[in-house]
């Protein structure tokens, strides 16, 4: 939305939100060569949210594993998902703990969602580690 805004703005040669520009130049035509890459950029973040988009029920999972629906997940996690959902020791925990460790509390019972949370987890880093 803000880069949206600022593309608009700059088009109209509104340049109340760059003060750097608004100090260098004062001919219009300077401006559609920033516009050209806000709408680079533009591009590239519906490029990232779009594969955000495709992953969104995996996303889902891992972020809140007791209250997805189960039909939105793999149907190969579905049965042990709902055995999951119903372990209140293990819910209990899940708020206690959060995300980045309760594939920790999993056991060998529920080897399929731990692979998934474990291989969400490695796509974020230290984000989730720290």
């Amino acid at each position: 939305m803000k880069l949206r805004l600022r593309e608009t703005q700059l088009s109209l040669n509104n340049l109340v939100h760059f003060p750097t520009l608004k100090q260098l130049f004062n001919d219009s035509n300077d401006n559609k060569k920033y516009i050209s890459y806000i709408l680079l950029l533009k591009n590239e973040f519906m490029n990232i949210f779009a594969d955000f988009q495709k992953y969104k029920n995996d996303f889902l999972l891992f972020s809140e594993p007791f209250s997805i629906n189960v039909e939105h997940v793999w149907e190969d996690l579905q049965h042990k998902l709902i055995e999951l959902q119903c372990n209140s020791v293990l819910k209990s925990k899940f708020e206690t703990v959060g995300v980045s460790e309760i594939f920790k509390y999993l056991g060998n019972s529920y080897p399929k969602l731990k692979k998934h949370f474990s291989h969400i987890l490695s796509r974020f880093g230290n984000f989730y580690c720290t």
